[in-house]
Parts: C-alpha cells; structure tokens; sequence
C-alpha cells in the first residue's frame, strides 16, 4: 500500500504545480514569444543560454516559485518562440514582457547568452532591475581574444 500511497500523493502534488504554473504565447508587433509564469512574490526572470530554451532552467523554475513569481522564456528563435522576421532588439523583447506582466523590476537570472542580455538590459533600462546573477557571460560587443576564439572553435571541429 505505501508505494501506490506515495505515488498518489506525488501525483497530487505535480498537479497542483501545474495547476499554478501559466503559459503563453507573448504576440509582439513582428513576432511572438512563449514565456511561463509560476508562483508569487517579488519576480525572478530566468534568461535561457544560446544552446537551450527556457527548459534549462527546469530545477530552477519550480523550486523559485515556491518563494518568488519566477518568469522563464524563450527568446525569439528558441524553443516554442517565433523564429526573428526581422532584425528585433532582445533587450526591447524583455521590456514588452516584463509590461505585459506588470512587472516594475525584476531580478535577471542569465546563463552564456541570456546573461549578455541580463547586462544588456541592467544597462540599458537600470530602473527594471533588482540584480542580475550572470553565468558564464561577459557584456555584448566585447571582442575575445583571437587565440581564445581559437580555442574555443577547436571543440567544434570533427
């Protein structure tokens, strides 16, 4: 009895995350973008890297949302998003968002590219941000050294 006890209970309990948990399709002017809401309290927003979508950030989202609204999303191209139709500024897509949920200011959570746009955008628009927590990241525009690009291109050579 205390396995089928256990799994009712675990089920219960997923349902009722899901139950909490909001999806949307975001329609901007010239795309859309998929984002996901979950929890309450001062918002987090969790900023995906170039090789993922907002899924990277599974572990986070629900164990976020037990103390803060968290935000996740897929920027243009990525995951459920709309591929870019035209050239688009992410810093301006993060803006429309955060709008779009009445969010003043958040705290940025950024992973590789999504921390290029934490910067960006703390930069860019300070009064909308209560912290950034970047990850493998460094600003946008930041030309590398060549021998580090170098490096960096031999992993993806066969």
């Amino acid at each position: 009895m205390k396995p089928i006890l256990f799994s009712a209970l675990f089920f219960l309990i997923t349902i009722s995350e899901a139950a909490a948990q909001e999806s949307v399709m975001l329609q901007l002017k010239d795309g859309a973008i998929y984002y996901e809401t979950m929890g309450e309290g001062v918002p987090v927003v969790f900023l995906h890297g170039g090789f993922g979508d907002r899924r990277m950030w599974n572990d986070q989202f629900a164990e976020f949302a037990k103390n803060y609204l968290v935000v996740r999303y897929d920027q243009r191209g990525f995951g459920k998003s709309a591929k870019p139709m035209a050239k688009y500024s992410p810093v301006s897509d993060l803006e429309m968002l955060l709008d779009h949920l009445k969010i003043d200011k958040a705290h940025l959570v950024g992973n590789s590219m999504g921390g290029y746009l934490a910067i960006d955008f703390a930069i860019q628009k300070p009064s909308r941000v209560r912290s950034i927590t970047i990850v493998a990241a460094g600003p946008s525009g930041l030309e590398p050294p060549k021998e580090d690009t170098e490096r960096m291109m031999a992993v993806f050579k066969t």
